[in-house]
């Protein structure tokens, strides 16, 4: 669902800020730009969204479905005494990075160094979706061969199975919702943000795609 009504409420971020603040941009009071990201919801139906998440610098977007139910907790992942919790329950969304190996002139380090920054926003965002709303927990589903995000993910994943589903064999991991999640995340982002920037530094003079980026992105990434 690429087309959200007019009334579905929006946040444009490019700073992080822990809970209960809410996220704005700054980027009129700093010299450097902010990497924006854009998430865009829409209510379906009572517990249904439409989720919408795009990264603006790179023109990166996904859409999904999320559902929030009440969900026994087993495992007391997201409760000390295994009861019923509110669960966010969604299918990790495709996204399609077919113009951003163009953009990136084919250049492996760089379409996965953005892809994993999209990635991490994306969780940012629907933790603070879940924060809003009192859930406890995260259910992603992934395809089995969905590797990269479940890798980048899995720091914060509290348990991890294999289903069956009508698409067949898929993983499903539950992230729980806690300001200490949040709080790793947002560590996690800086530091690979950091590694990012330093990375492209190090190796503009031997490697002509990254040099390019740079120059088109160089306000972006000023250390």
């Amino acid at each position: 669902m690429r087309h959200l009504l007019s009334n579905a409420k929006q946040t444009v971020y490019t700073n992080v800020y822990p809970f209960p603040h809410k996220i704005h941009d700054s980027s009129k009071n700093t010299k450097r730009r902010k990497l924006k990201f854009l998430d865009n919801y829409q209510e379906v139906s009572s517990n249904l969204f439409s989720f919408y998440f795009k990264d603006t610098s790179h023109d990166l977007k996904c859409t999904t479905l999320l559902d929030i139910q009440n969900i026994f907790d087993s495992e007391k992942v997201c409760s000390l005494n295994g009861s019923l919790v509110s669960m966010l329950v969604c299918d990790f969304p495709a996204l399609d990075t077919r113009l951003l190996y163009e953009k990136v002139a084919g250049e492996a380090s760089l379409k996965n160094a953005i892809t994993k920054q999209f990635h991490l926003y994306l969780l940012k965002s629907l933790l603070l979706f879940c924060k809003e709303r009192g859930v406890q927990g995260i259910v992603l589903t992934f395809n089995e061969g969905c590797h990269s995000p479940l890798e980048d993910y899995r720091r914060f994943v509290a348990t991890e199975a294999v289903v069956t589903t009508e698409k067949g064999k898929e993983i499903q991991v539950i992230i729980p919702t806690d300001d200490d999640i949040y709080t790793e995340l947002v560590s996690f982002i800086d530091e690979t943000e950091i590694d990012f920037r330093q990375t492209l530094w190090r190796d503009q003079k031997e490697n002509i795609p990254i040099r390019t980026y740079l120059k088109s992105h160089a306000l972006f990434f000023c250390i």
